[in-house]
């Protein structure tokens, strides 16, 4: 599918020899990042020096332990799945627990190392991998999609194969069908005629094929969201509706809504584009964003707020950009931050599921201009304002109104986004 506006992408596979594009295809998620992914607003930009964090170092490590090891997986008897999706809160061992009660044992792949999960792995799969991030990581979109990188995309294929059939692995799980190796893994499993599977972490951010579209089949925590991507084209049939473990109780029917304790959360930009359209976001707007809050608020009479990045930003580069005289920054769990809050103003966000669940008022606040938001997406819903169950201010106006009339989002809603109980029996019928 060829994305509308000028792509970058489209226009270097053109140099790319006809038997090898299917391949490089796959790195689409990657050459975004060597062009979009840049500036201090990111924790990790990909321009400039970059350092790789220690946590990932040690992950690193002991992935390298595990695939020398070369053990066959132990199941005790239950379905082997290979995994790289998780449940959004609650991390690899929350769902894993719950494959378990299902009948599976959830293994990690060597790109994907988890404290959590076994990893499995075939002779040289881990060098090959490994070698394959550094390029992606640290390359040029040049050196990415090279002969001799291609040539080592080509080779991680045939090791997939193998560890397919060597581990005996039923089914595949990830977390999103963007990125290269989980583009890699998908393939490999629908070679060995294997189903594979979307589970989706978080409320999605927009509804548009081909992206979420490229395993057999999609998890979605409600039937609203299963609505949605139906609406938006995706066939029904292959969409299971799961719930979530976190979120797996009745929600209260009255939230905290005053101003003593107010949480802002940013509006962040992406470091990738989608497969539907090229978009060029301006990280101004972050900060913008964060100025209409504040004026709202301070009209309101309310002298300070808590800040909360997301976990793809750099709040020092917000503390440095807008100063710490209004904003303070908050850097603890969200479970902690959301019990002292009191109130939460934030963009689309599967944070404002977790802040209704916890008995705090979210307003939505979504600038609109020409039906499009501060980075030319048009939010969904119920985060656009058609349903009137959720108010959303698209102006500052607006949301000054809002906080000074306080209405509160209708929690009937949140029994379409969220099914109750939690129940992911459906597995047994997709991976047999």
């Amino acid at each position: 599918m060829k994305r509308a506006g000028v792509d970058v992408f489209e226009e270097m596979l053109r140099g790319i020899p006809e038997d090898q594009r299917r391949i490089a295809s796959r790195m689409q998620y990657e050459i975004d990042r060597c062009f979009y992914h840049y500036g201090e607003q990111f924790r990790y930009p990909r321009e400039g020096v970059r350092r790789r964090s220690l946590r990932r170092v040690v992950r690193s490590l002991y992935a390298m332990i595990a695939a020398s090891r070369r053990r066959r997986a132990c199941g005790d008897g239950l379905r082997q799945i290979l995994s790289s999706a998780y449940l959004e809160g609650g991390g690899y061992h929350l769902l894993d627990d719950h494959l378990r009660l299902a009948g599976f044992h959830a293994v990690a792949p060597v790109w994907e190392p988890s404290w959590y999960r076994e990893i499995v792995s075939v002779s040289g799969l881990f060098r090959v991998v490994r070698k394959l991030q550094h390029m992606l990581e640290r390359g040029s979109a040049a050196d990415i999609l090279s002969a001799p990188t291609l040539a080592l995309a080509g080779r991680l294929d045939s090791l997939l194969d193998d560890l397919i059939r060597e581990h005996r692995l039923r089914g595949l799980l990830v977390a999103s069908d963007m990125p290269f190796f989980e583009r890699c893994a998908i393939e490999a499993f629908r070679r060995a005629e294997r189903p594979t599977v979307l589970f989706l972490h978080g409320l999605p951010g927009r509804y548009a094929l081909p992206d979420d579209d490229r395993t057999d089949f999609l998890v979605v925590w409600g039937e609203k969201i299963r609505d949605l991507y139906i609406s938006a084209g995706f066939d029904g049939s292959k969409i299971r509706v799961s719930g979530h473990p976190m979120l797996n109780h009745k929600p209260p029917a009255v939230h905290r809504c005053s101003t003593d304790d107010v949480l802002v959360l940013t509006k962040a930009m992406s470091g990738a584009q989608n497969s539907d359209r090229i978009r060029i976001s301006d990280r101004a707007r972050c900060v913008v964003y964060l100025l209409m809050v504040q004026r709202a608020l301070q009209r309101c009479g309310v002298r300070g707020a808590r800040l909360r990045v997301h976990p793809s930003e750099n709040p020092h580069w917000y503390e440095r950009t807008i100063g710490t005289e209004y904003y303070s920054m908050d850097c603890a769990p969200l479970e902690v931050s959301l019990q002292r809050a009191t109130l939460v103003i934030g963009p689309a966000s599967t944070v404002f599921l977790h802040s209704l669940w916890r008995g705090v008022a979210y307003v939505v606040f979504e600038p609109a201009y020409q039906g499009e938001d501060f980075f030319s997406m048009v939010p969904p819903p119920p985060f656009d304002g058609s349903d009137t169950r959720v108010p959303v201010a698209h102006t500052e106006e607006e949301l000054e109104r809002l906080l000074r009339e306080q209405p509160k989002t209708d929690p009937s809603i949140l029994s379409e986004y969220v099914r109750i109980p939690f129940d992911i029996s459906f597995m047994k019928d997709i991976i047999p």
